[in-house]
């Protein structure tokens, strides 16, 4: 990383900081007095997050932080000039509410950001870095899209957030800066960001990790035949106990269950009745036909039930009308007038002889009513009899079709029960043969297991020399950093990095683990100088607390960066480290300190304003 420019709009530098190779300090000083500003809030975190933005990170702060820029700076951009390989990469991004990123290879930064400025993106330079740096690793990492993906993971372990206050050595972003790095970092798993590192040191071969699959493979198939081994365990003794039970013989043969089953099968089959089911049909048929000859009867109950409410509903009415009829034909036959006493003349008899009539015609409406229901009465008697008859003879019917079904049911039941424990009996000799089978399957694959096994194993312990290297490099960071008899040793196995510091015995405490995680990025950076690794020989450290290191040890970190320098005719590495406590003094100012913030007043904070 060469320069970083910050701009508010085309033609507006904010900042412009140059960087170079070796140490490089960013300086925000905190007096820790009460009438001056304090260190923190100068733009540290900031300055390395608009670093990491630059390198291909996808975000360059929390959604607050960007909205607060992006009111103060709506027209603003970033950019910086990367030496990839030998070649200058320009690279330019927004950071107010623009939205075109751009990259190009060869150009000046200071005619990149122009008002028609091509979005271009920036793969092309993310590819650039993959490529150039770690082919090999990226394409074996355990990532979703590892072309894509390697250089973002790679970077998160290169420039650590200060959020993580370097207390595991494998945990490089925290959930609170909302960088999609950070949610894609914690997406892995501890194991998964080892192999990462492991293939980044070249400490993980291809046919380790080809063994190491094959043995988790093979631990998941075996897994999996456990399971099924159990499963027919179970169905093996439900069998057997069922069988038992049935048959007797706990502890009998296959063949003595089988034969027994067969032997129960063939005696009901011959004590099937062949001709069941056709007695069943018959019986069946003479009930419909019982049945279909007492349908007249009630069809004809009921139509006489109705005649007989009919009139009988009649016979009321004559009823009613004959008592009528007898008291006209009685007055009529006493023709005298009641007003004055007299006999009536001829026309009143001629009268009396009609109402006699008309009662008369009642008299006999009511004969022939009565006749009706009289010869009515007679045949819903008779008809009655004839279904009492009839529903008799049903009888024995309907009861000989329900015993010849349950004789049906029974018999079909014995059959199906016989042949089910035929086929039980040969599913008991089928899952014996499979148990057996597993048993002799899961041994199979254990050996194969444990061969897979055995090949990560040699191929792991021969990387051991790059890991043996770098635990190496380790100790001697940590003696340069503690002189009075500090030492130190990096383990590295299948599933942990362990970094142990022995003083006196070992130490262990949230201080000395920022130590040693500061020890181990810069004995990687130690192991990538001497072109062992496929990283960059770029560092970065964002506020390494003093508070955690301790004074003297802080104080030493920049004499390392300085004589790490003088490793080669020019530094072969860059360093870049932030800090509020004040380094020696020695280095606070050129070549190493390259920027010094403020928290005030506004122009000495890293976008110049209060945000």
């Amino acid at each position: 990383m060469r320069r970083l420019v910050i701009w508010g709009g085309v033609g507006n530098v904010i900042r412009d900081v140059t960087l170079r190779p070796g140490l490089n300090i960013i300086w925000s000083p905190d007096s820790g007095k009460d009438n001056e500003a304090m260190g923190h809030g100068g733009g540290k975190t900031s300055f390395c997050r608009l670093l990491r933005y630059c390198l291909g990170e996808n975000s360059f702060g929390s959604q607050t932080l960007r909205e607060m820029i992006a009111r103060q700076l709506p027209d603003g951009y970033v950019g910086a000039e990367i030496v990839l390989d030998g070649e200058t990469w320009i690279v330019v991004r927004p950071i107010g509410t623009g939205n075109r990123h751009y990259c190009a290879k060869g150009e000046a930064l200071d005619d990149a950001f122009v008002g028609d400025m091509a979005n271009t993106g920036i793969a092309a330079f993310r590819d650039a870095v993959t490529q150039a740096l770690m082919t090999e690793a990226a394409s074996r990492m355990p990532l979703l899209h590892p072309s894509e993906e390697a250089w973002e993971v790679t970077l998160a372990w290169l420039t650590r957030d200060q959020e993580c206050r370097l207390l595991a050595a494998l945990d490089w972003r925290a959930a609170q800066t909302q960088s999609q790095s950070a949610s894609r970092q914690r997406q892995l798993s501890k194991e998964d960001r080892l192999v990462i590192v492991r293939l980044l040191i070249n400490a993980l071969s291809a046919a380790e990790m080809t063994a190491a699959k094959a043995a988790r493979d093979l631990g998941g198939k075996i897994e999996q035949a456990r399971n099924q081994r159990r499963r027919l365990e179970y169905l093996v003794e439900d069998l057997q106990a069922g069988l038992s039970q049935k048959f007797g013989g706990i502890d009998a043969q296959p063949d003595f269950w089988k034969e027994k089953a067969t032997e129960v099968a063939q005696a009901v089959e011959s004590a099937v009745d062949p001709e069941l089911q056709a007695k069943l049909v018959k019986a069946r048929s003479d009930r419909a036909a019982a049945e279909k000859a007492l349908q007249p009867i009630y069809i004809r109950l009921a139509e006489i039930d109705k005649e007989l409410a009919s009139k009988g509903e009649f016979k009321k009415i004559l009823d009613n009308a004959a008592a009528k009829a007898h008291t006209h034909v009685y007055d009529v036959q006493n023709p005298v007038c009641k007003t004055c006493g007299q006999k009536m003349d001829q026309a009143a008899q001629d009268f009396v002889t009609e109402r006699q009539q008309e009662k008369d015609d009642v008299v006999g409406q009511l004969t022939s009513l009565a006749n009706d229901i009289s010869g009515l009465t007679t045949e819903k008697d008779s008809l009655k009899y004839q279904q009492a008859t009839a529903e008799q003879g049903l009888a024995p019917l309907a009861d000989a079709v329900i015993k010849l079904e349950k004789a049906l049911i029974e018999q079909s039941k014995r059959q199906s029960e016989a042949k089910g424990d035929v086929a039980m009996s040969t599913r008991y000799t089928t899952h014996l043969g499979e148990l057996q089978s597993s048993a002799k399957a899961i041994e199979e694959l254990t050996a194969t297991q444990g061969e897979e096994t055995r090949k990560a194993t040699e191929q792991r312990n021969a990387s051991l020399q790059t890991v043996a290297r770098l635990s190496l490099l380790f100790d001697a960071v940590l003696k340069f950093l503690i002189p009075d008899g500090a030492s130190g040793t990096i383990n590295l196995d299948q599933n942990d990095l362990n970094l142990r510091l022995q003083m006196g015995g070992e130490r262990s405490t949230a201080a000395v683990d920022s130590l040693k995680i500061v020890a181990f990025d810069l004995a990687a950076l130690l192991l990538t100088i001497e072109g062992r690794t496929q990283l960059p020989a770029f560092l970065i450290h964002d506020s390494p607390r003093e508070a955690d290191l301790g004074l003297s040890i802080y104080n030493r970190l920049f004499m390392l960066g300085d004589k790490l320098e003088g490793m080669g005719p020019s530094p072969l590495f860059q360093y870049i480290v932030t800090t509020t406590t004040a380094p020696p003094e020695a280095y606070r100012k050129e070549p190493w300190q390259r920027l010094e913030l403020h928290g005030a007043p506004p122009d000495k904070r890293l976008f110049a304003a209060d945000l």
